[in-house]
C-alpha cells in the first residue's frame, strides 16, 4: 500500500511507471507464492520437481524481462524426493528470488546462469551473471544480507564473488531443516 502511494505521488512518469512494474511483480509473485503454498497444503507435501520447476518458471520470467538470455542447470536428485518441512524450502526460495530479482535489477547483464546441483547430503545452487559485479561501495540494501541469514538459519552458507559479473553460491546441507526457535512453550 505504502508504494501505491508512494507512486501515484510521484511527479516523474519514468518513475512512477518503475513503481508501478514493481508493484506489479510484487503482487504477482506473491500471488504465485500463496498458489504454490495451497497446492502444498492440499498435497500434503512439496516434491522437489515441483519445487524446480516453480524457481525456473519464476527465474525465466523475471530475467527475460530485463532482456537477459537465462540457462538453466539442474544436476543430481536430492537423496528425498518430497521435501519434508516446506517451512525451510519457503525460506531459500525467497532467498534464491531475492539473488535473481537483483541480477535483474541491478546486473546489466545479457546473459545469466542457475545451476543446481544434489549430492548425496548438499545442494548447492549457485546463481551467476555476466554484469557489471558489485559495486566498490556496499549498499545500504539489506538484499546480500537478507540471503546470508537466510542460508546461515538452514545451516548453510552463502559465498559471494563479483570479479567477472556477480557470483552467488548457496552451499545448504539435506534435508532441508530450519533451526528450532530455541524458545521454550509453556
Amino acid at each position: 500500500p505504502m508504494l501505491a502511494s508512494l507512486g501515484r505521488e510521484e511527479e516523474a512518469a519514468e518513475v512512477r511507471e518503475e513503481m508501478m512494474r514493481h508493484i506489479q511483480t510484487m503482487a504477482l509473485e506473491g500471488n504465485r507464492e500463496v498458489r504454490s503454498l495451497m497446492n502444498t497444503l492440499e498435497n500434503g507435501e512439496l516434491h522437489w520437481t515441483d519445487w524446480l520447476r516453480d524457481l525456473r518458471d519464476y527465474s525465466q520470467n523475471i530475467v527475460q524481462r530485463m532482456g537477459t538470455r537465462l540457462n538453466w542447470h539442474s544436476r543430481g536428485q536430492s537423496p528425498q524426493p518430497v521435501i519434508g518441512d516446506p517451512t525451510p524450502a519457503i525460506s531459500l526460495t525467497r532467498a534464491v528470488k531475492e539473488a535473481v530479482h537483483n541480477l535483474s535489477r541491478h546486473s546489466k547483464a545479457t546473459e545469466a546462469s542457475i545451476d543446481i546441483e544434489f549430492q548425496n547430503d548438499l545442494l548447492e545452487i549457485l546463481v551467476a551473471d555476466n554484469g557489471c559485479g558489485l559495486p566498490e561501495a556496499p549498499s545500504r540494501g539489506r538484499g546480500l544480507k537478507n540471503m546470508k541469514r537466510r542460508a546461515e538459519e538452514l545451516g548453510g552458507t552463502l559465498s559471494v564473488s563479483a570479479d567477472a559479473g556477480t557470483r552467488l553460491r548457496f552451499s545448504l546441507p539435506l534435508p532441508l531443516k530450519y533451526p528450532e526457535s530455541g524458545l521454550a512453550v509453556a
